[in-house]
């Protein structure tokens, strides 16, 4: 089962985040680190937009499973062939 990173946000808050993250898609912004030898600021996590998408939408799932189906957040990994028709004589 996958963890539900967004416990606690509201429906309001994680589709403010949602849109936030598809604009970024559509922008095509990515994230760029860097840092000098063993100096950082600090850690980062950093996610694709899609990614963040995916987090979001599943969380919006958990939250209100009519309006945000699991068919419409879960994205396909595998598919299964099904053939039929005429038998051979």
């Amino acid at each position: 089962m996958a963890i539900n990173f967004f416990v606690g946000w509201s429906q309001q808050e994680l589709e403010a985040e949602l849109r936030a993250a598809q604009e970024d898609l559509a922008a095509g912004k990515s994230t760029i680190s860097s840092q000098a030898g063993e100096v950082r600021s600090g850690a980062a996590v950093e996610l694709s937009a899609q990614e963040r998408i995916k987090l979001i939408l599943r969380a919006l799932n958990k939250v209100n499973p009519e309006e945000y189906p699991v068919a419409d957040v879960t994205a396909i990994t595998s598919t299964r062939a099904a053939f039929s028709g005429a038998a051979w004589d």
